[in-house]
């Protein structure tokens, strides 16, 4: 596999979950090294909260956390995550929205390749192309342009696109943030985000409809 697109390569190919859990018990394991004294005991140190779990009704979503660096605003019609502890002034906003039921098939690839139209539409668009991906929810795709805004500020955006996991429904997450440096890290948080995605309730049991064979000797 050709090392293109930095860690985004790999997060296409390996499950965004098992990354998380991995990076998480490293870091548990590096903290508590350091809170050991010299006689080996556990010093006293503060434990970090346990993950949030976000449930949308409306949705009929989950996120199984809220990663790090990221927090909750809304979870009305849609879920929206802001960065924690960031400049006040930051319009940072991530969205999750998911659409009606669609008798018809949804194509996340054409949907993201759809993407450049629209930022070439855009004052001053840019399309910096789209890129597919592999997460628990299925194949899915994101897409990543520039444009400005009314204000005149430089505003990029990446957007992703996936399969309800529970239902014929299209899952969008939106990523608007400032333009800047940090495009690879804003990317990663998407991804993050994306891979924590699930099912708010367990998908239905369809019954098995056939009828049953008769018994020997009937």
């Amino acid at each position: 596999m050709n090392a293109t697109r930095g860690s985004l390569t790999l997060l296409a190919s390996v499950p965004f979950r098992t990354l998380v859990l991995a990076a998480s018990a490293l870091l548990a394991s590096l903290t508590l090294a350091c809170n050991r004294g010299g006689d080996g005991n556990i010093e006293d140190a503060e434990l970090p909260p346990p993950a949030q779990r976000v449930e949308n009704e409306a949705l009929d979503l989950a996120l199984a956390r809220v990663p790090a660096g990221l927090a909750l605003r809304d979870n009305g019609a849609n879920i929206r995550l802001v960065p924690s502890g960031g400049d006040a002034g930051d319009q940072s906003e991530l969205r999750i929205e998911v659409g009606p039921d669609s008798a018809f098939g949804i194509d996340p690839v054409q949907l993201a390749n759809d993407q450049q139209a629209s930022f070439g539409e855009a004052a001053g668009g840019e399309f910096f192309g789209a890129q597919k991906l592999v997460t628990p929810l299925g194949p899915a795709t994101y897409a990543r342009g520039r444009f400005d805004a009314e204000d005149g500020s430089r505003i990029e955006e990446t957007r992703a696109y996936a399969v309800h996991p529970a239902a014929n429904r299209l899952v969008t997450v939106t990523y608007r943030y400032p333009a800047g440096e940090d495009s690879r890290e804003r990317v990663a948080q998407l991804l993050e985000v994306l891979g924590e995605i699930e099912p708010r309730t367990a998908p239905v049991e369809i019954p098995d409809a056939s009828p049953p064979a008769d018994e020997p000797g009937a």
